[in-house]
């Protein structure tokens, strides 16, 4: 993976034409008729926590709230199968707190990387808010089998997996212990997600943690969020299929917390930058 990032921070060049554009030149753009073309090809799973799964207030403004769907992009729903157009939210994880997460930006970017005969894209959504990394690794994460269960859903719909979007840290920064040992932790983690999943060299883009905003000083649950936003840093580095995607000067959305919704998009597109294929 190479970053894809333009220097002056605009949106990738090359983009195919938008939904508009298609609909203007007779072609279609329904949810239903593009699902029945072709299902999804490229599948990006979703794993971490909550700030993967999305907390973005869905009543604030943001790229991915309002105008137009991408029915190139769909979302593997409860029910194992594809819903087109993807929409927020993605995940279900806790229905009362889902909201706007970086994975439609993502996808939304990412698909106009593809050539124009495979731009279909699946989303796996499979974080949960609030997990530690123990639930993640191998071989008895319950997080890590659900992540393979999802993956296993999409494969059945025609899917093939293209990448994982990794966002985790904030439930293992309390602990002195954890943080000092998360970066070992993490790529056993990652090896095992690779490996159970039957794609041992997937690319991975890996979040950093909105330390920022974090209260490390005043919050107890904060207090080691650099050493482990450093450990990720370090995981990504040191992983020839790895990317780092940042999040520095993200807003939060008020919880210092969470990212806002715009925030949110951004570090989709970010991910798509370091990550497209």
């Amino acid at each position: 993976m190479t970053s894809r990032e333009p220097a002056d921070g605009s949106a990738p060049r090359g983009r195919s034409r938008s939904p508009e554009a298609r609909r203007a030149a007779g072609g279609s753009t329904t949810g239903e008729e593009a699902g029945a073309q072709q299902a999804p090809r490229l599948m990006f799973l979703l794993a971490g926590q909550s700030n993967m799964a999305g907390r973005g207030p869905l009543t604030e403004p943001c790229a991915t709230l309002g105008g137009a769907d991408d029915p190139r992009v769909a979302v593997l729903g409860p029910d194992g199968r594809w819903q087109v157009p993807a929409r927020h939210p993605l995940h279900n994880d806790k229905l009362d707190k889902v909201g706007v997460g970086p994975g439609l930006a993502f996808a939304r970017a990412v698909v106009d990387f593809l050539p124009a005969d495979s731009q279909h894209v699946g989303l796996l959504p499979c974080a949960v808010g609030g997990s530690p990394l123990e639930r993640w690794m191998s071989p008895n994460g319950d997080l890590l089998a659900v992540a393979l269960s999802q993956l296993a859903a999409g494969r059945a719909a025609g899917g093939h997996l293209a990448g994982i979007l990794w966002h985790q840290g904030e439930s293992d920064c309390s602990c002195e212990a954890d943080s000092s040992s998360y970066a070992s932790r993490l790529r056993r983690a990652l090896q095992g997600l690779r490996e159970a999943s039957g794609e041992p060299d997937v690319p991975v883009v890996l979040g950093e943690l909105g330390v920022h905003f974090l209260d490390q000083v005043g919050d107890p649950r904060f207090r080691h969020a650099a050493r482990v936003n450093c450990a990720i840093a370090e995981v990504a580095a040191g992983d020839a299929r790895a990317e780092l995607a940042s999040a520095h000067g993200l807003a939060h959305k008020g919880d210092r917390l969470h990212f806002s919704s715009t925030a949110a998009d951004e570090l989709g597109r970010g991910y798509a930058w370091r990550g497209g294929p």
